[in-house]
């Protein structure tokens, strides 16, 4: 009486582990299984790398520059000996611009993969409202204008607040004489007021001198408000056409950073 042929290989263990399948269906398998992962790991490995090897020379060129804005100089301790020479201690670089690009880029991927599983969960059950639409679309303006305005708020009142090189490449943005922005500060501040002498025409009459404009125009006590010629500077006295020139401006700017 012939005997039932007894499986005795050991039963496979791993990824690639197939029992619960049929036995003729587990070649098919385990081949588009090993042709899926060779044609597609190299890709995902190569894209790694890259961008692992593109983020690593760029932070390291970033923090190659030395400047007097990354060093400080330690005087030598009370006590120390007469011979100790101050230490000069070198900073990472520029970590706050850094994190702060980090944390908005993590932020923004968060949110929006919560807002998209949102969507799609909303969308499959047909309960998608309108005003889910109108966040859906304008969100993003949304947050950027509010984001630019607390930003230009602390350019204008509260500069030291903002990244040293990030308030640096504002200032070159609004291309304005800073002597109208300190006059904003001041008003904001309480110094400078329309209709009272509070000795800050001097201020502004510096400008009206460099600029060949009547010397009134500069003291707040005389002149109420400032011209907007003062404001407009070299584009005239029409707040249209200063507009339009200081939109051209911007963007011709803009294309050459």
């Amino acid at each position: 009486m012939a005997m039932p042929a007894v499986d005795v290989r050991p039963a496979r263990k791993g990824p690639l582990r197939l029992d619960p399948i049929p036995e003729i269906l587990r070649p098919l398998i385990r081949a588009y299984l090993l042709g899926y992962a060779s044609a597609v790991a190299p890709r995902l490995l190569a894209r790694w790398l890259s961008t692992f090897l593109a983020a690593w020379f760029g932070l390291r060129m970033l923090h190659s520059y030395e400047g007097r804005a990354y060093t400080e100089t330690v005087p030598p301790k009370e006590g120390s000996a007469h011979n100790t020479e101050p230490q000069t201690v070198k900073f990472a670089g520029r970590t706050m611009d850094l994190t702060l690009f980090a944390v908005t880029r993590a932020l923004d991927a968060l949110v929006g993969d919560l807002w998209a599983r949102h969507k799609a969960r909303r969308l499959a059950s047909n309960r998608w409202s309108k005003a889910e639409r109108f966040l859906s679309k304008f969100v993003d303006p949304l947050v950027f204008a509010a984001s630019s305005g607390l930003v230009m708020w602390a350019w204008f009142y509260h500069p030291s607040r903002l990244p040293r090189s990030y308030n640096k490449w504002i200032t070159s943005a609004a291309s304005v004489d800073l002597r109208l922005i300190e006059a904003l500060r001041r008003c904001h501040s309480g110094e400078f007021q329309y209709g009272k002498e509070t000795g800050q025409a001097h201020l502004l009459q510096g400008m009206c001198v460099d600029y060949e404009w009547p010397l009134a125009w500069g003291d707040p006590a005389v002149v109420v408000p400032i011209p907007c010629q003062m404001v407009h500077m070299s584009s005239g006295p029409s707040c249209e056409y200063h507009a339009a020139s200081r939109f051209f401006r911007a963007w011709k700017w803009s294309m050459a950073t």
